[in-house]
C-alpha cells in the first residue's frame, strides 16, 4: 500500500499451444471482482510465451482507495461464499516474428477464496 492506492500481484495461468514463441508487447486489463471495478493491470512488453507451454505469470494490479472502498461488498462476498467471480476485460499486444497484433481479452471465473495467498 502507498499514499494513492494498493499494488496486488496476481498470477495467471497462460497457455502457448502454439509452435512459436510469443512476445506479449503491452496492454491495459480491467479487473473486477462479483462485478466490482477493483482496479488495472498494465501489461509490461517484457513477457515472453515459449511455444508449446503452459506457465504462470505475475501481473500487477494497481488500485487506488476509492475502488477498494467500491469493491468492499463484493470482496466481502468472496470471503462470506468462499468463491468470487473474477472478470478480467481489455486488450493486449502480442506477436511472433514480425506479425504483430492487439487481441481483446474477455475472461470471466470463478475463484475460490481458499486460493488466494495473502502475505
Amino acid at each position: 500500500m502507498n499514499a494513492s492506492g494498493a499494488a496486488v500481484r496476481i498470477g495467471i495461468v497462460v497457455n502457448n499451444p502454439n509452435n512459436h514463441t510469443i512476445k506479449i508487447r503491452g496492454g491495459q486489463l480491467e479487473v473486477f471482482v462479483n462485478n466490482s471495478d477493483v482496479g488495472n493491470i498494465e501489461v509490461p512488453d517484457t513477457i515472453e510465451l515459449p511455444k508449446k507451454t503452459a506457465g504462470i505469470y505475475y501481473l500487477h494490479l494497481q488500485t487506488d482507495y476509492n475502488k477498494i472502498i467500491n469493491s468492499l461488498p463484493g470482496l466481502i462476498t468472496m470471503f462470506t461464499r468462499k468463491s468470487a467471480e473474477v472478470h478480467i476485460t481489455g486488450k493486449i499486444k502480442a506477436g511472433a516474428y514480425f506479425i504483430r497484433k492487439t487481441f481483446p481479452i474477455d475472461v470471466k471465473q470463478n475463484i475460490s477464496a481458499d486460493s488466494l495467498k495473502l502475505n
